[in-house]
């Protein structure tokens, strides 16, 4: 009979809930997010007079980033992180590839062959003219 134990995911995948299903950085990021909207609703509302529709269209897109920042995660890694990683990829210069001319030595042996050869060729060449002449 064999024994059977259960093991636990990874530790560091871990993150304390708080109040239902939300982290202490989701809360904070839900807070933050719900402050700024009330508050560009009252300003929208009360100073610029816009329709609610208009500012529904105004503070949507103002807190999808702001929110991102607590629930977004790609392959373990927060969205700050992610964000920097991005920067830094297109900001950083790409790969570059080392370039060599592999042939250079070959180059440089068959032409100095060549030069051998022809200087032989030369030398039979007047050899043969002064032995028939």
């Amino acid at each position: 009979m064999a024994l059977e134990v259960k093991v636990p995911g990874e530790i560091r995948d871990y993150e304390e809930k708080i109040l239902g299903n939300f982290s202490v950085r989701q809360l904070g990021v839900l807070t933050v997010s719900f402050v700024l909207s009330i508050g560009i609703g009252v300003i929208s509302y009360f100073f610029f007079h816009f329709s609610t529709d208009l500012m529904g269209f105004l503070i949507i897109p103002l807190n999808i980033p702001i929110l991102a920042f607590g629930f977004f995660k790609k392959d373990g890694r927060t969205f700050e992180k992610w964000i920097a990683l991005l920067f830094k990829y297109h900001m950083k210069p790409g790969v570059r590839k080392y370039q060599t001319n592999i042939y250079k030595g070959v180059d440089e042996l068959v032409k100095n062959e060549t030069k051998r050869r022809n200087r032989k060729n030369k030398k039979e060449t007047e050899y043969f003219k002064q032995t028939k002449g």
